[in-house]
């Protein structure tokens, strides 16, 4: 299970920051300007990402996933953005809430239609990872 609390977040990405502290000439450095430096994103961005691939392979039948029952694709077509939408179950439970198939489905919603409708993975990966996430 991965952390959903901030403070959890926060002490997940401080083993990346104590690590890129240590490494010679950007221990003077911002934890921002480090990752630029190496050309990393941070621990939560990262997860954000392949959160989104892994709904992409799902929603276009590239995976084998038992998820894909879970991922419910809205009815209406009159919504605005794009024709991928999802649904989001109610939850009176934490555990469930937090869970992949509820926590992704504001942020793949969010997603412009140029990014969610492309047709390759490796399309999809690229313009995923230039977003601000």
């Amino acid at each position: 299970m991965e952390p959903h609390y901030r403070y959890l977040i926060d002490m997940v990405e401080k083993v990346q920051r104590r690590f890129t502290k240590r490494l010679s000439g950007l221990r003077h450095l911002s934890y921002p300007d480090r990752l630029q430096m190496l050309g990393l994103q941070s621990l939560e961005h990262r997860r954000l990402t392949h959160d989104l691939i892994l709904v992409y392979k799902i929603l276009h039948g590239l995976t084998h996933c038992t998820l894909s029952n879970n991922l419910i694709l809205q009815q209406l077509t009159n919504t605005r953005g794009h024709s991928y939408k999802l649904s989001k179950s109610l939850c009176s439970n934490d555990i469930y809430e937090y869970f992949f198939t509820n926590r992704i489905v504001d942020l793949w919603n969010s997603l412009p239609n140029e990014v969610v409708s492309v047709q390759s993975l490796h399309t999809f990966k690229y313009k995923v990872s230039c977003l601000n996430l």
